[in-house]
């Protein structure tokens, strides 16, 4: 499928791709900004299984405020009966946003009961890694949302296919070796080269056994994306580690099309992330 033309204008034009659509409001939820754990966080709605979320921003930038963290907590709250607590992690600081995530799950689940727990990009990879982390400690979830995550130090090599789709696109929209060099030593500094353990969980482990018990999960790609790959091959390990994993591309997207408000690819993935998490909030 072509790109999205109203992506494909917003390259051509500079106009943001945070910019909401023509029409477009999102959903009016009771919204309530406190800590968990110490850790500030923003809650939607009041009812219904819990969502713990996590934005995206390449562990440098991102907030409680961007599209992918209010918009979509606004929208799963209204599509799929959730309550959204949307953590504000800390940035550039591993350990530091996995603990917070870890503390937040711990927290809620001790309150509530097994959560579910999601994020897009590099707040995904913040996911995976803290359901590791939560499954060693004995902390079960419900179930995993891994939206375009960013895993891999390296992207596992691209089809030819994703390289033609992507050749003409700009620099901007594109996770080039030299990016995601800079990515890296931004967020671990002198460790980039050769990162800690779960820092990207995508090659934390050289078995694909060691993500066995991990709970059911959707993986979620967009169809323009350098990271595609990425988010494939932790499909294709989660399933082969026995866990249950259902894939969605969405097409004619980018990276982050979440963070697009109103972008028909991003309602089509809402609807897709509600659907997953009505299906595993059933017996919650």
């Amino acid at each position: 499928m072509t790109l999205d033309p109203t992506l494909a204008s917003r390259l051509d034009s500079g106009v943001s791709m945070a910019a909401p659509l023509p029409g477009y409001e999102a959903p009016a939820r009771l919204v309530v900004s406190s800590t968990i754990a110490g850790v500030p966080v923003r809650t939607y709605g009041s009812s219904g299984p819990t969502l713990v979320w996590l934005h995206g921003g390449g562990f440098a930038a991102g907030d409680l405020d961007m599209p992918e963290a209010d918009v979509v907590a606004r929208e799963l709250v209204a599509r799929a009966g959730v309550t959204v607590v949307s953590v504000d992690y800390r940035l550039a600081a591993f350990p530091a946003g996995a603990d917070d995530v870890v503390a937040v799950v711990s927290f809620t689940s001790r309150a509530t009961g097994p959560v579910l727990l999601g994020g897009t990009s590099a707040g995904g990879n913040l996911a995976l890694a803290a359901a590791l982390r939560l499954r060693d400690a004995g902390t079960p979830l419900a179930a995993l949302v891994l939206a375009y995550p960013y895993l891999h130090r390296v992207n596992p090599p691209a089809t030819a296919e994703l390289e033609e789709r992507m050749a003409p696109l700009p620099e901007s929209v594109r996770f080039a070796p030299a990016k995601m060099t800079a990515m890296a030593t931004f967020y671990l500094g002198p460790l980039a080269d050769d990162p800690p353990p779960l820092a990207y969980p995508g090659t934390a482990y050289s078995d694909t056994a060691d993500f066995a018990g991990l709970p059911p999960t959707l993986v979620i790609g967009a169809e323009y994306d350098d990271l595609l790959p990425s988010a494939l091959d932790a499909a294709s390990r989660l399933r082969a580690a026995g866990v249950p994993v259902s894939e969605y591309l969405e097409t004619g997207v980018l990276h982050g099309h979440l963070n697009t408000p109103g972008l028909p690819g991003a309602l089509r993935t809402l609807d897709e992330m509600a659907w997953f998490l009505r299906a595993h909030t059933a017996a919650n």
